[in-house]
């Protein structure tokens, strides 16, 4: 497999902002030849350990990938209310966009997202059974799998499904994944025998510090059962964790993963907030925030390494790295041969406006 690279025009800003910051846990994906990038979170006045505050917006953008001098638009509509971190899948040239979050938290709410006569029309669908964020969504035909994700309490293990083209359609609850996660990549691929949902890494906060993991589920819809199946590799065949990076199936039975948080540095944040929390001097904490705030402050970027997944043979290993960094808290959306990767965080605190293509050829 071959990856040409290459990039769309930055995001604009919205009207009201001179400078596009970038935005993370947009609602991203392909209607009627648009990519449409709507929602989305960032901080746009600083950074958060600065006094930054996190802002959402409501704003959609959309760019006709098939024309020439592809060049963003901002609709005239808007999302319902300001949203960011929801699930999302294109289904029968719609975007469905399931739960996200606000200021206030987790949602239930469903929006589908269709692009007709330059304009995006919303609509509200079934309430998700729970409020959640973060989730991963995947679909075969027109029906659509959501599992894990964040609660009002945490991460969760539980998974539905529900076919979006009936009317006034209920979600079904399904066997709950074995662990609970967030932000992992799940997709739909076929394994050699039926199409199969594949959760992908992922993270979890059991603990003083949160676990990230290398795993690979699959659930077998004929069955109804979830196994392990496999494990994500570097190319030393190390076990390479990963979560909020994103992710596609390709071709009969591959799935191409671009990059992710390994924990590591995310880990050495949370025992820095650990420790400031439990400080019996204000000397010890503000000694303590201030490495902290160094060491987010001098923070490389997350991995760049891009794996390539068989679904026949369940093995995962890396495959080339990124050549720009590394965007986490966005969706990958695969449209032809490309695959389209808009905006994301490539820092702690920091989105970035770009939108970088992979073009895959074999």
């Amino acid at each position: 497999m071959k990856i040409k690279w290459g990039s769309l025009p930055d995001l604009p800003p919205v009207s009201d902002q001179l400078e596009q910051k970038g935005l993370a846990g947009a609602l991203i994906g392909v209607s009627s030849e648009m990519l449409i990038v709507a929602g989305g979170s960032n901080f746009p006045d600083s950074l958060p350990w600065r006094g930054g505050t996190k802002t959402y917006y409501a704003d959609i953008y959309f760019v006709n990938l098939k024309g020439k001098g592809a060049a963003w638009h901002l609709a005239k509509e808007k999302l319902p209310e300001p949203l960011a971190y929801s699930s999302c899948v294109s289904v029968n040239d719609k975007i469905i966009c399931i739960g996200g979050e606000n200021p206030n938290g987790p949602l239930p709410d469903v929006l589908q997202l269709k692009y007709i006569n330059n304009e995006v029309l919303i609509n509200k669908l079934t309430d998700f059974p729970v409020p959640i964020s973060n989730s991963g969504a995947a679909a075969f035909g027109t029906m659509v799998y959501v599992v894990g994700g964040i609660g009002p309490k945490g991460n969760l293990s539980s998974f539905y499904c529900a076919d979006v083209q009936k009317a006034d359609f209920e979600w079904e609850e399904l066997p709950d994944l074995p662990r609970e996660v967030s932000n992992a990549v799940v997709v739909s691929q076929w394994d050699g025998v039926e199409d199969c949902v594949y959760v992908l890494g992922g993270r979890n906060k059991e603990a003083a510090l949160s676990n990230f993991y290398n795993t690979v589920w699959k659930y077998t819809p004929s069955k109804k059962v979830w196994h392990l199946v496999g494990e994500i590799n570097n190319d030393q065949n190390e076990p390479l964790t990963l979560a909020a990076g994103t992710g596609v199936a390709v071709g009969k039975n591959y799935i191409l993963l671009f990059g992710g948080d390994n924990g590591q540095l995310y880990n050495k944040t949370e025992a820095f907030i650990n420790a400031a929390a439990e400080a019996e001097t204000l000397g010890q904490k503000t000694e303590i925030n201030s490495k902290k705030i160094k060491h987010l402050e001098s923070h490389p970027g997350f991995s760049k390494q891009v794996l390539l997944c068989n679904t026949l043979t369940n093995e995962c290993v890396e495959i080339t790295t990124l050549p720009f960094p590394a965007q986490v808290t966005t969706s990958a959306v695969k449209y032809g041969n490309r695959i389209f990767i808009p905006s994301g965080e490539i820092r702690p605190g920091v989105r970035t406006p770009k939108v970088n293509i992979a073009e895959i050829s074999k």
